[in-house]
């Protein structure tokens, strides 16, 4: 596998973060042994990888940011000190309006945390969102060859924040209507980490991954299962088999978050 280190401002992809790029693995068990290594290098920051159509990825991310005015100055309810920043983030006194640099990062996290507070998981829930996605590759090769949809390049993203969840931030997404919003996948996130350990992984175009901290109780799997019957409205018997197969036989777990 090759890692090439590069740091922000960035031209290609619209991230505020450092990241490594990665490509040429042959196996997801590789990404993750890399995934591991940086956690443990740098634990004071939290690490993202995309997964699923980083173009499509990338593209709808900087359309969240937008729709959810997570970059915009303007909509914090308190006054942020910018005075660390560059000359060049400013325009006649005033921040541009969006960010491109780790410093700026400050200014997304206070509007994910703002909006954060007025979103529930019953949104979750009311959004109704499906159970599979557009490729034609079904739950199960999906999270048993994860290969069949992650893309053939991976950005692992360095994303300054503490809490494990916001590395979401990195690449903050959900921005069609039928989506969840990036609020919205915090709190499927957190339920999963809160009462099953799964970890945040990552995210792509359609899928957030997770991946497993702890062996689930027969008790664990039962209520897993009730929670997808909640999330996916239209999750048939034999895809809840599906969903009890992954989660007993392996660690990671890929879900979608859109239509």
């Amino acid at each position: 596998m090759k890692t090439e280190f590069r740091s922000a401002p960035h031209e290609r992809v619209d991230l505020c973060c450092d990241y490594y790029r990665l490509t040429d693995y042959q196996s997801f068990d590789e990404v993750l042994a890399f995934y591991e290594q940086q956690r443990a290098a740098e634990p004071d920051h939290q690490w993202l990888l995309t997964l699923d159509d980083l173009a499509q990825a990338d593209y709808t991310s900087c359309h969240a940011c937008l729709s959810h005015d997570l970059d915009d100055v303007r909509t914090l309810s308190t006054a942020l000190d910018l005075s660390h920043l560059p000359a060049t983030r400013f325009e006649d006194g005033k921040h541009v309006g969006y960010v491109t640099l780790p410093a700026e990062m400050i200014i997304r996290q206070t509007n994910f945390q703002q909006r954060l507070a007025e979103t529930s998981f019953e949104q979750v829930i009311e959004r109704n969102i499906g159970f599979t996605t557009d490729y034609e590759v079904d739950f199960l090769r999906a999270n048993q060859q994860p290969l069949s949809v992650i893309d053939d390049v991976i950005l692992l993203i360095k994303v300054p924040v503490s809490e494990p969840l916001e590395a979401l931030l990195g690449l903050p997404n959900g921005y069609f209507s039928s989506d969840l919003s990036p609020m919205e996948s915090y709190r499927l996130a957190e339920r999963l980490q809160r009462d099953f350990g799964y970890r945040l992984l990552g995210v792509g175009a359609s899928y957030l991954g997770f991946y497993q901290t702890r062996a689930l109780t027969g008790a664990d799997v039962t209520q897993l299962l009730m929670l997808m019957q909640q999330v996916y409205r239209d999750i048939t018997p034999e895809q809840l088999q599906q969903v009890e197969q992954v989660v007993t036989h392996q660690p990671l777990l890929l879900l979608s978050y859109t239509e």
